[in-house]
């Protein structure tokens, strides 16, 4: 009778161990789900983030890669007009010209959502190892290419010093779509002296110069952020 109660503890104290251990295996998974929840949360938060960002920034990027394809395309012209002195142009097309080779953009891209995930790790949570390689290698791009936009603008002053003492910026300004609220000038531009100078025309090479090598940084930039965004919509299809 002593072996049959000895019996019966065992199996009552085996029964509660195995009540206790299931009820823990129970609360890991439960615990487990939760965070694999949370974990998927915070991951489709971030590539929603991420692509809102680089859309903007591509957004961004098309419209600075534009105006500095004016800025080429226009220094070419005048240094085509340079070879005629001037010849076969009109003064309208000259002041145009003048007003588009004055552009001086910068891509100044958003990066807080990309600087937070680096800082925080949630980077991680990217599934695509070409994805993560790419943000990472972002900032690094992006001041490539600025200090090629800064060195065009910068060397733009130069343009912008001789113009003042040869030509009348007030009509060259009439061509900005807002105006500036100027008017034509009463004093006359001689807009064909300054295609008869070298002066100008070694201002204008460097600008065609600088610019081509703005562009050469920028459209490898434009195409990291196409790619950013495809992985990025690939890595939204994975959720």
């Amino acid at each position: 009778m002593e072996q049959n109660k000895a019996r019966t503890y065992l199996l009552y104290a085996i029964g509660e161990i195995l009540l206790v251990v299931i009820g823990i295996l129970i609360a890991i998974q439960i615990n487990t789900a939760f965070d694999n929840r949370a974990k998927a949360e915070k991951h489709q938060r971030l590539v929603n983030d991420l692509y809102s960002e680089y859309a903007e920034n591509l957004d961004q990027l098309n419209t600075v890669i534009y105006y500095h394809q004016l800025v080429y395309d226009s220094g070419l012209r005048l240094l085509e007009l340079i070879l005629v002195g001037g010849e076969g142009s009109t003064q309208n097309e000259i002041r145009q010209l003048l007003y588009e080779n004055s552009y001086r953009w910068t891509f100044d891209p958003l990066n807080g959502v990309l600087a937070s995930s680096i800082s925080s790790g949630d980077i991680h949570l990217l599934k695509n190892d070409s994805l993560k390689v790419m943000l990472f290698s972002w900032e690094d791009r992006v001041l490539d290419a600025r200090e090629e936009q800064d060195r065009a603008n910068a060397d733009y002053n130069g343009i912008n010093s001789y113009l003042n003492d040869h030509v009348m910026v007030a009509d060259v300004l009439m061509h900005d779509p807002s105006g500036y609220g100027v008017r034509e000038s009463p004093f006359q531009s001689n807009y064909w002296q300054i295609f008869k100078d070298r002066t100008y025309e070694n201002l204008i090479s460097n600008r065609v110069t600088y610019t081509a090598d703005v562009l050469t940084e920028l459209e490898p930039l434009r195409e990291m952020n196409m790619q950013v965004l495809q992985l990025l919509e690939e890595e939204r299809g994975d959720l």
